[in-house]
């Protein structure tokens, strides 16, 4: 054959190996995606076993809950109270209230209770 009129087309003129490599590279990354690909496929789909659910997993801690307070403390408590200064009540209500509002955020329901009740004496 003759070699000039194979040149006219572009068949024999050679290539720099920059092309080839990147020809070269693109072929073997297409032919590795596409058997990876096509193998992961036809695999079923595994789903993560759990045994238990997430809401039966948590347990909230424990509230400590008081046996409840005898009312003669309260009783001696408003007496107290009776003979105390303005200043000191002020005092007593702050420092109740922030307990109050901590025991609320705490979500221990008798101890929240126990300083309302004590607020509402101080407030009489």
């Amino acid at each position: 054959m003759d070699t000039t009129r194979l040149n006219d087309i572009g068949i024999g003129t050679p290539i720099s190996p920059r092309v080839f490599l990147a020809f070269a590279a693109t072929a073997i990354i297409t032919g590795f995606l596409t058997t990876t690909a096509a193998s992961e496929e036809f695999r079923p789909l595994k789903l993560p076993q759990q045994s238990v659910s997430p809401y039966q997993q948590y347990q909230p801690p424990p509230q400590q809950t008081q046996q409840g307070v005898d009312e003669a403390i309260y009783e001696n408590f408003a007496r107290e109270v009776s003979g105390m200064t303005a200043k000191r009540k002020k005092k007593l209500i702050a420092n109740f209230s922030a307990k109050r509002d901590r025991a609320i955020r705490n979500r221990q329901a008798d101890q929240s209770l126990h300083y309302q009740r004590l607020l509402e004496i101080l407030k009489k």
